[in-house]
């Protein structure tokens, strides 16, 4: 994904069939994370996060990519990472007059 944004959020959930995954910005490494939970929480149910976020960036064009690893907890059934939904946000320039 590549657009003008300022900040970033990936909403997603923790499940017991989730791996691990790292997420670069702009092509550099920003944060590997770990999305198995312990118990079935049910897709979209009550297990929902900010799986990562990122603020204050530059104004302009940026990159986001999401690579699944080919790691996991011992006890996950799997390697999946469920993303919901990709928030960017976009500062916005005003003019104040006095």
């Amino acid at each position: 994904m590549k657009t003008t944004f300022t900040g970033i959020s990936v909403l997603g959930s923790y499940n017991v069939d989730d791996g691990t995954a790292m997420a670069y910005i702009d092509n550099e490494p920003f944060r590997e994370f770990n999305c198995y939970y312990r118990t079935e929480a049910g897709k979209w149910n009550g297990n929902r996060q900010h799986i990562i976020h990122k603020m204050d960036l530059d104004e302009g064009d940026h990159t986001l990519k999401i690579e699944v690893l080919n790691k996991r907890n011992p006890e996950s059934a799997g390697h999946k990472i469920y993303i919901e939904r990709v928030i960017v946000y976009k500062e916005a320039h005003t003019r104040v007059s006095l």
